[in-house]
């Protein structure tokens, strides 16, 4: 439990729920007879950007 292969899998299971967190998030506002924007701070867009990158860096590297 304490490789570091463990926390690469912890981080790309907290980045999954992240994206998936905004996702979702996005179809409810979409499907709402009010659609809302949905707005994000600067340091909210970086975070889910680095979320994806990393879940396909590591789809990536896990497929070769």
């Amino acid at each position: 439990m304490t490789n570091i292969d463990t926390l690469y899998l912890f981080v790309f299971i907290f980045s999954i729920i992240s994206i998936t967190r905004i996702f979702l998030k996005f179809i409810i506002s979409l499907l709402q007879t009010d659609p809302k924007p949905i707005l994000f701070s600067n340091r909210e867009i970086f975070l889910y950007g680095l979320f994806l990158t990393y879940i396909i860096t590591f789809l990536i590297q896990n497929n070769k």
